[in-house]
């Protein structure tokens, strides 16, 4: 199960959609670093930019988490995805 904001209720939607963005957008450059033909990586050193990229992300992702969560003790609308 997965808590979801619905940008119905919230005025916030616009900001927490540039959130999204900036997250995604992080993520695809350094994919896109990674697969740069230049970076010739040992196997454990791209191994290991892997697991930052995924680190990195994963908060980012946590600081939208607690973005929702601020959001909803402001008392905006909640919408429950199961």
């Amino acid at each position: 199960a997965y808590l979801e904001l619905d940008p119905r209720d919230f005025n916030v939607a616009e900001e927490w959609q540039k959130e999204n963005l900036k997250i995604r957008s992080k993520a695809q450059a350094k994919m896109l670093e990674m697969r740069n033909p230049q970076a010739h990586l040992p196997t454990s050193q791209s191994l290991l930019f892997v697991q930052k990229i995924f680190a990195d992300v994963s908060k980012e992702i946590k600081a939208a988490a607690n973005t929702e969560k601020k959001v909803e003790k402001a008392g905006y609308g909640y919408s429950k995805r199961v």
